[in-house]
C-alpha cells in the first residue's frame, strides 16, 4: 500500500486584516502530536516576534487549526508572514495589514457646513485629531477641536462630525491622525492619512448685502416684502437673521427698507439712494 504524506503548508483566513483582528490558521504536514507555535512579522523566519499565549497540537495526520491575533505593533500598511513551526519543520503564509483610510460624507461644502469624517484601519483605542490643509500640529494646518474627544474603536474605526472652517475656496486635504501607524514609536505627521475636500464659496446672505449700511440700521426689522405665493409678509431683522422669515433678495422684487439716516447703498454696481425712514426699492441683484 502507498501512503502519501500531506505537504507541509498553512492557510490563513482572512489573508488581510488590521491590528487586533483574528486570523484562523490551518496547517497540514506537521509532526503528529507536536506543539505548533506561531510568529508574525516581515521575514517569515524564527526572528519574527512570537505570538504569545497561542499554540496548537498537530493531530495524528499532522493537521491543526488555531486562531491568532494580528500584533498591535504591526505597521500600517505592511506585508507580513505568519510562520507556524513544530520545532522540526515550519511553513509560512502571507498576511497583509491594509492602509488606514479616510472618507468624507460630502466632497464639497461651504465654510460653516457640517461634515462627517470617518476612518478605518487606524491604531485601535487612539485619540483622533482632524485638520484641514496639513497634518495636525504642522504648519498650515487648521485643526478642528473635537469635544468630547473621539477615540478609535477596537478595529481602528471612528466617525466624527466637524464644521468646515472659514478657509479660502479650493481643494484641500482633510487629515486624520490617530495613533502610531508605522510602528516606529510615537505619533508623527507620517502617520496621518487624508481625503480631499473642496471648500466652496459661502452663499451671500442678506446680512452680507446690507453690511455696508449696517450702521444705519439699529432699530430691529429693516426689510419687508410681500410674498404673493405664500400670501404673507416676510421680514429680515439684522439682529436676528435666524429668526427672520426673509431668506434672500430676489431680482425684480420690491422691498421696503428702513434706515436711520440718509445714505447710499451700492451692491454689485447698483446704487440705491435711501432716505431716513422707510424706502421702497426694486432689487436689481445680485
Amino acid at each position: 500500500a502507498t501512503y502519501t504524506v500531506p505537504a507541509r503548508s498553512i492557510t490563513l483566513s482572512p489573508t488581510s486584516g488590521g491590528r487586533g483582528s483574528a486570523i484562523t490558521v490551518r496547517g497540514t504536514g506537521f509532526g503528529a502530536g507536536l506543539t505548533v507555535t506561531f510568529n508574525y512579522g516581515p521575514t517569515g523566519t524564527s526572528a519574527d516576534p512570537v505570538i504569545p499565549g497561542v499554540s496548537a497540537t498537530a493531530d495524528s495526520a499532522g493537521a491543526f487549526t488555531a486562531v491568532i491575533t494580528v500584533p498591535a505593533g504591526a505597521p500600517i500598511p505592511s506585508t507580513n508572514f505568519v510562520r507556524a513551526s513544530d520545532g522540526v519543520v515550519a511553513a509560512t503564509a502571507v498576511h497583509t495589514v491594509p492602509d488606514a483610510t479616510v472618507s468624507l460624507s460630502a466632497s464639497s461644502g461651504a465654510p460653516g457646513t457640517s461634515l462627517t469624517v470617518s476612518g478605518s484601519g487606524f491604531a485601535p483605542f487612539s485619540q483622533v485629531r482632524i485638520a484641514f490643509g496639513a497634518p495636525p500640529g504642522e504648519q498650515g494646518a487648521t485643526e478642528i477641536p473635537l469635544l468630547p474627544a473621539v477615540i478609535t474603536d477596537a478595529t481602528g474605526s471612528f466617525s466624527a462630525s466637524v464644521t468646515v472652517p472659514g478657509l479660502a475656496p479650493g481643494v484641500t486635504p482633510v487629515f486624520v491622525l490617530a495613533g502610531d501607524l508605522d510602528g516606529v514609536g510615537g505619533v508623527a505627521p507620517a502617520d496621518a492619512r487624508s481625503a480631499l475636500f473642496t471648500i466652496t464659496a459661502r452663499p451671500t446672505t442678506i446680512a452680507d448685502l446690507i453690511a455696508p449700511i449696517r450702521a444705519q440700521i439699529t432699530r430691529g426689522t429693516a426689510i419687508w416684502t410681500w410674498d404673493p405665493g405664500r400670501q404673507e409678509w416676510l421680514f429680515f431683522d439684522p439682529a436676528d437673521p435666524a429668526g427672520s422669515t426673509l431668506r434672500e433678495l430676489v431680482r425684480g422684487q420690491g422691498y421696503w427698507i428702513r434706515v436711520d439716516a440718509d445714505t447710499t447703498w451700492t451692491v454689485a454696481g447698483n446704487t440705491y439712494t435711501l432716505r431716513r425712514g422707510w424706502n421702497l426699492i426694486g432689487w436689481l441683484g445680485p
